[in-house]
């Protein structure tokens, strides 16, 4: 009986370090960005800095690369965003034979599409599309 007083709490707080637990990586990944992790007359290794952010912007592949990563990221949603929505909207208010099996399939679809997609250069990639030194 005591256990059922505080069960939303207990719940919250576990969602809350589930959370907390699953965007470590990505504020690893923002620490070490702005981290100088080679050492630099400037800035030695370790400190906060904004050089690597500096030498993406100064470098035109890594500029180009930094940009396509963007585009890639702006199309997608673009894309899964409308089609998703009312997808969500008929699965939420409509009741069919085979709606839980069809959502699923539709989730594995759209839920992974930045996954498949991600691939896709790579099947393109000994093409060389218009790059008469390499065919």
């Amino acid at each position: 009986m005591f256990i059922y007083r505080y069960l939303p709490a207990i719940k919250g707080a576990v969602l809350l370090g589930f959370i907390l637990f699953a965007c470590l990586p990505l504020v690893q990944m923002t620490l070490i960005s702005f981290t100088a992790t080679l050492p630099k007359p400037d800035a030695e290794v370790g400190s906060l800095t904004l050089s690597n952010y500096a030498k993406i912007w100064n470098d035109p592949n890594l500029r180009s690369a930094f940009v396509n990563s963007i585009a890639y990221v702006l199309i997608n949603i673009c894309i899964t965003v409308p089609v998703a929505t009312p997808a969500a909207y008929a699965f939420s208010r409509m009741s069919f034979s085979g709606d839980k099996h069809l959502f699923l399939a539709f989730w594995d679809r759209i839920g992974t599409l930045p996954v498949q997609s991600a691939g896709l250069h790579l099947d393109f990639a000994g093409v060389h599309l218009g790059d008469p030194q390499r065919s």
